[in-house]
């Protein structure tokens, strides 16, 4: 019996898919149970995956899929890019499925259906008959370093804040908000985090900002001391933003790809932001400006910080695996 976990990554795609698949990975192996990474795209040096058992294959392929899965295998599949043949010839051949779904991509075969986010109730699943649909902040993936944590306080006064625009920085963001941001705070001491596979990494060690620190290859608990250290947080509408929550940690969100609507949705519908920014507007630092000035009120971060505390349990590895399991 092995838990495989399928999954994809690269420039295009970002590092979302591992970083909450390594969740349920080690959750697995906490587990006892034996468990491999089956990963479609470039191999690359990606800190998420150290001391993990990692494939690199193209399994999108139907003839690999046949010889990596067998009858006795739990599988496990993240993906923007397999259809719905993948997913079919998945169901039949394993011994179970589940698969991690963000916006209703397909109508899928018999299995677990886990829609991880704050609220998924806008988006139709009734196709999916045969399926089990798992939903809602219950089943939200956490990074083990992110479960249980609490913040000590919220600063009276803005001094530490936080760039991370996901693995990939899809939309070269990080330069150019360090450039046209940062220097008009020079009270604030900016942290950016490079994904392991962000765009334009050189760029943005070429910046030259005085109140700009930069950071790459971090671990989990890592990433959460920053957050914890930090007052708000610029942040792509990604993964990311459930560990923000997590730490309660303020933060502007940025919608940087379309599949983060329903992302967008939940934050608005839940009054846990006061706005959501898009990648494509024209004045798109003239308004991270006017977010920065709501937040600069320790009485609105308080109030934040407060609504994040409840939202999220860090317990929905744990349901997932229960269910898969089951």
């Amino acid at each position: 019996m092995k838990v495989k976990i399928f999954t994809e990554c690269g420039k295009d795609i970002g590092l979302g898919h591992i970083s909450r698949c390594t969740s349920l990975y080690d959750e697995a192996e906490s587990r006892g149970l034996n468990v491999e990474f089956v990963i479609y795209g470039e191999k690359k040096n990606i800190s998420l995956l150290n001391n993990k058992n990692v494939t690199y294959v193209n399994w999108f392929d139907k003839n690999i899929l046949y010889k990596s899965i067998s009858k006795s295998d739990y599988v496990i599949v993240d993906s923007y890019k397999a259809d719905l043949e993948v997913y079919e010839t998945i169901s039949q051949i394993s011994k179970r499925a589940l698969y991690i779904d963000d916006f209703g991509r397909l109508n899928y075969p018999e299995g677990i259906i886990v829609n991880p986010s704050l609220d998924a109730s806008h988006i139709d699943y009734s196709q999916s008959q045969n399926s089990i649909l798992l939903s809602g902040p219950e089943y939200v993936i956490l990074r083990q370093p992110f479960k249980g944590v609490k913040r000590d306080y919220i600063e009276k006064n803005i001094r530490n804040a936080l760039i991370v625009m996901g693995g990939t920085d899809t939309r070269n963001l990080l330069s150019s908000i360090t450039t046209e941001i940062c220097p008009k705070y020079p009270d604030i001491n900016f942290k950016l985090i490079v994904g392991a596979t962000s765009n334009d990494v050189k760029g943005i060690f070429d910046n030259d900002v005085n109140n700009v620190k930069i950071y790459n290859n971090l671990t989990g608990d890592e990433v959460k001391q920053i957050m914890l250290g930090t007052d708000f947080a610029i942040t792509a509408a990604g993964q990311t933003i459930y560990e923000l929550i997590a730490t309660c940690t303020p933060f502007i969100p940025i919608q940087v790809i379309d599949n983060q609507k329903f992302t967008v949705s939940a934050l608005l519908n839940n009054n846990i932001v006061h706005k959501v920014l898009n990648w494509e507007s024209d004045n798109l630092f003239e308004q991270i400006i006017e977010e920065i000035e709501f937040l600069k009120e320790e009485e609105y971060r308080i109030s934040l910080s407060n609504k994040y505390s409840n939202l999220i349990d860090g317990k929905g590895v744990q349901r997932i695996m229960d269910e898969l399991m089951g």
